[in-house]
């Protein structure tokens, strides 16, 4: 279980925010303090182009350049570049990936109870018992990467959890890990690769302030 810290303030102070290397994965969990709401007071999702492209400009400001788009698959890319995008919010939290050179899947789920859906997951794909919300946000994290569907998954088989990445179908490969505070994470790509991984607070508008490295995220050592 990962523990991370959880202010809710409204900027960091950060260093210049690197290049990184062609094969690597940009993640970043923003914590929105000040969630949205709707005339019924309930909290409102961030569009997820909105998440992906605020992600974009702050680590890589005009590299990327068009606002992305999904394809036919509902994956995140950006035209006329080689970068994808993958994105998931629950209430209070978003986690945002970036990569070139191949698809990614990213998928954050909260402790809530949902006995439906992790039975269907379970019986989907053949586990003896009811999946856990780590095996769901796998799962969903496999869906976003790949053309995969919920009527073309029963092929798909977990494999047992243990840290850094595990294959799981076809050229897919699967990270995930808890976080206390937070929920299930879970990174889909079709290789191992380095992730990095940042944060990031929500100013009341939406605004997302400066990423924050989370050097120690790997192997559970957050500070």
């Amino acid at each position: 279980m990962t523990a991370l810290a959880n202010p809710c303030r409204s900027s960091v102070e950060v260093g210049t925010v690197d290049v990184p290397d062609a094969d690597s994965i940009e993640c970043v969990l923003t914590h929105h303090c000040h969630t949205p709401r709707d005339r019924g007071g309930h909290p409102t999702s961030v569009s997820g182009r909105y998440l992906l492209q605020q992600a974009a400009e702050l680590l890589h400001g005009t590299q990327i350049g068009e606002r992305p788009m999904t394809d036919s698959s509902r994956r995140w890319y950006w035209p006329g570049t080689p970068w994808h995008g993958s994105v998931s919010h629950i209430p209070g939290w978003s986690l945002s990936g970036l990569i070139t050179d191949g698809h990614i899947g990213v998928d954050v789920q909260d402790a809530r109870e949902r006995p439906g859906a992790l039975d269907f997951i379970a019986d989907l794909v053949r586990l003896p018992r009811r999946a856990s919300i780590l095996e769901f946000a796998e799962c969903e994290a496999l869906v976003k990467a790949s053309r995969l569907t919920k009527e073309t998954f029963g092929h798909v088989r977990l494999p047992q959890w243990r840290p850094g990445w595990r294959h799981v179908v076809d050229e897919f490969w699967v990270w995930s890990t808890e976080v206390t505070g937070v929920g299930a994470v879970a990174v889909t790509s079709d290789r191992p690769r380095k992730i990095r991984w940042w944060r990031c607070y929500a100013e009341t508008h939406g605004q997302l302030s400066a990423p924050e490295p989370l050097n120690g995220f790997n192997t559970g050592d957050i500070s």
